[in-house]
């Protein structure tokens, strides 16, 4: 009965608390200080990248797990890397996906967010020279890539602790 009494007494203190949005104009960080578990969140504008690999599920019942986690460390070291080098944010990686971010204004900001979609593209894809040339003898990586612009909400969710946290994102954007 405490279990249930406590996760019912924390919701309605989440919900009869008003919550406080305050303007950033960086992407916020889980270690963020102005990040908390009470009714708070960040807003900035940017633009959004989502990139998903397709068939995965097939992937996995194919090869053994190793190999799996090979072709998802490239594929995600390939992401990672490109995604820096343009000055953008990766913030999320959840299975065969990962979520950056390229903060600011709408022209500035979508341009790069699709530059950095172009190359990824040509860097996994190219015929002579991408990394699904290395990949031949498993399975070439498959993706689509989703781009978005407009008000992005952030606000930690969790019950803290390292293992317990986390960085849920709000808006059209992310959707």
């Amino acid at each position: 009965m405490a279990l249930k009494d406590d996760i019912k007494s924390k919701v309605k203190a989440i919900l009869d608390e008003r919550f406080e949005v305050t303007d950033v104009t960086y992407v916020p960080k889980i270690d963020d200080p102005k990040l908390t578990f009470g009714n708070t969140g960040l807003k900035f504008t940017g633009s959004s990248l989502f990139i998903d690999l397709r068939g995965s599920t097939t992937v996995l019942n194919t090869h053994n797990k190793p190999t799996v986690a090979k072709l998802h460390m490239a594929f995600f070291h390939t992401i990672v890397k490109i995604a820096n080098s343009l000055d953008g944010n990766v913030r999320s990686f959840n299975g065969d996906s990962a979520l950056i971010f390229f903060q600011g204004n709408l022209k500035a900001t979508l341009s790069t967010a699709v530059k950095c979609a172009m190359q990824i593209k040509y860097m996994i894809d190219n015929s002579e020279g991408g990394i699904n040339e290395l990949l031949k003898k498993y399975s070439k990586l498959d993706f689509g890539i989703g781009i978005d612009h407009g008000n992005i909400l952030c606000t930690k969710v969790g019950i803290g602790g390292e293992h317990n946290r986390d960085i849920f994102w709000i808006g059209n954007p992310v959707n």
